[in-house]
C-alpha cells in the first residue's frame, strides 16, 4: 500500500507492504515479512514486527503489537513529504491493514 496526500499525485509518503504464509488452520501465522519503503533513506523490514506475528494465532491484539513494533523500529525521517512522527503513526495503523488484507488474500 502506498500511503500518499492525496490520489492524484505520486509522492508516496510511506509504502508498506506484508507477506503472511498461514497454518492448515488459516488463523495462525507460519511465516512473515514486512516491508516499509520511502519513509528512511532505505528500503527496509520490520524484523521487530515479523518475529512477533510469527507462529501466533493472529488477533488484533497480535495485529497492533506487530505494527507498534514495527512502528518503533522504523527509521522515519522528515522531509519534504512528510514528518517523521506522522510516519510512524502510519506505520503503526498500516501494518495491521496490510496483514489482515494479507489475510484475507490467503483464504
Amino acid at each position: 500500500m502506498k500511503h500518499t496526500r492525496r490520489e492524484a499525485m505520486e509522492l508516496p509518503l510511506l509504502g508498506v507492504a506484508v507477506l503472511m504464509s498461514l497454518n492448515e488452520d488459516m488463523a495462525t501465522c507460519a511465516g512473515a515479512r514486512i516491508g516499509l519503503g520511502v519513509l528512511a533513506p532505505t528500503p527496509m523490514r520490520a524484523r521487530n514486527g515479523e518475529a512477533i506475528l510469527k507462529g501466533q494465532k493472529v488477533t488484533e491484539e497480535v495485529l497492533r503489537k506487530a505494527g507498534k513494533a514495527a512502528a518503533e523500529e522504523c527509521k522515519a525521517r522528515d522531509s519534504i513529504r512528510g514528518e517523521a512522527w506522522y510516519r510512524r503513526e502510519m506505520v503503526e495503523v498500516l501494518v495491521p491493514r496490510m496483514a489482515r488484507l494479507a489475510m484475507d488474500r490467503a483464504k
